[in-house]
Order: C-alpha cells, then structure tokens, then sequence
C-alpha cells in the first residue's frame, strides 16, 4: 500500500514557513523530503489561513513591531532587542522600491533584482539576509521565549514545592522539560499529580497546558502513571495494563 506522507512533521515546516515569512516555494522545499507533492502541498498554504485564521496576524503583528521599534517581547514583557535592525529594513526598501518589488515575498524577488547595479544588488542580497535572520529570531522570541518564561515559573514553584519541602533533587532541565530524582518510598499517584499540576497550572493561559508526565526508572525508560504499580514501585505487569 501507498505509504501515508508524515503530515505532522510537514505541518510543522508549514508553522516555521508562516512564523517565519517565508513563501509558498521555501515551503514546498522543506516538505518535498516527507513525501508531499506540490499539489498537497499548496492546497495546505492556501487552507492555512482558514483553519488558523489568527496564526498569520500574529506573525505580521511581530513583524510589525520590529520594523518600528527594533525589539519583541515574550508575554511575560521580556524584550529581545535587534540593534541596527530598523535602519537596515528602511534601507532595505528603499532597494525594493527600486526595482519594482512589492515585498519580501514577491514571487519574482531574484528577477527584479537585476534591475539593480552590482552594488546595490549584493547590498540587497546582504539586508535581506541580515533582516531575515533578525525576524525569524524575533518571531521565535515571542513563541519560544514564552514557552521558557513558563518553563521558568514551573522550576521556580518546584524548587519550593518539591526540592525545598519534599527534598526531591532537581536533576536536569532540558528544552521544556523538567525531572526531578525521588526516593522510591514517595513516588505515589499524589506525587505525579502534583508534577502534572505544577507544569500545567502554574502559569495559566487561555489555551489550556498539557504535560506528560513520566517515570523513568532509567534513560529513556518511561512509564506514564496508568502502567506503573505505586504499591510495589514497578511497572505493571503486561495484563494489568490490557
């Protein structure tokens, strides 16, 4: 049978292509390897916009305000400032006025930027990678950003909660994840309940938080509390978890 194509890796290159402002064929590019062809690919460009129809002016609303003011902030209000980005962007379309192009995704970009002389042209192609890099980060800043203020938060009630009160070790942090070391006595539905809350509740959002938490008797040994005995402290067995 015809292998089914990764959509979800593909729909993650969608939000990279929209957060970062990039056009239909750098998105095409970047899904080719997952099995999407061009058709597929550009009926889920043009449908982006109807099932997230708030996605895209959030985007523009960043851009927005980097162009004016050469900073973004997560939502807790820490700025990430982008020194020279402004001037850069206004002499950036100065060039594009030049030779005819409506914006940075114009379809026909590297064909009008002939009309420009060898400098102007090489000047063009060095802001356009310069801004292009200041807004994929300032874009980033807004969402990743966010997700480590929240991810702090969560550290911050658990030291308290957990390592001050309980004395459980803090072992590592890792992206948006958190573990904690515990003696095999207090590991107990209560104790898992209470990660779950600290990751999902500690900061609270209109969209709900979710979490999944583990137990990990080693690396990369996981168990989700449903297969995990908290009265002998050990996995369930094959049949209690049919």
């Amino acid at each position: 049978p015809q292998q089914v194509p990764a959509y979800r890796k593909a729909m993650k290159q969608m939000f990279l292509a929209i957060g970062y402002g990039q056009a239909f064929d750098m998105f095409y590019k970047g899904v080719i390897p997952f099995g999407i062809d061009k058709e597929q690919a550009l009926v889920a460009y043009k449908k982006f916009d109807e099932i997230l129809p708030g996605f895209k002016g959030m985007v523009e609303a960043t851009f927005a305000h980097l162009r004016k003011y050469g900073w973004t902030a997560t939502i807790f209000k820490q700025k990430r400032r982008f020194p020279g980005y402004v001037e850069k962007y206004k002499r950036l379309c100065q060039l594009m006025r030049k030779c005819g192009i409506a914006d940075k995704n114009d379809p026909e970009l590297g064909k009008k930027t002939n009309r420009l002389n060898r400098d102007d042209r090489s000047e063009f192609w060095e802001l356009m990678r310069f801004t292009g890099g200041c807004e994929r980060a300032a874009f980033n800043h807004t969402i990743q950003g966010s997700g480590a203020n929240i991810l702090q938060l969560c550290m911050i009630r658990s030291y308290y909660e957990c390592t001050v009160t309980l004395l459980w070790e803090f072992a590592l942090t890792l992206h948006d994840e958190k573990k904690h070391a515990i003696p095999d006595e207090q590991l107990t539905k209560e104790a898992t309940d209470l990660y779950d809350d600290i990751m999902t509740n500690t900061v609270t959002l209109v969209v709900p938080l979710k979490c999944d938490t583990v137990i990990e008797t080693c690396w990369m040994d996981e168990y989700s509390p449903s297969e995990w005995d908290f009265e002998n402290c050990r996995p369930k067995i094959e049949e209690e978890t049919k």
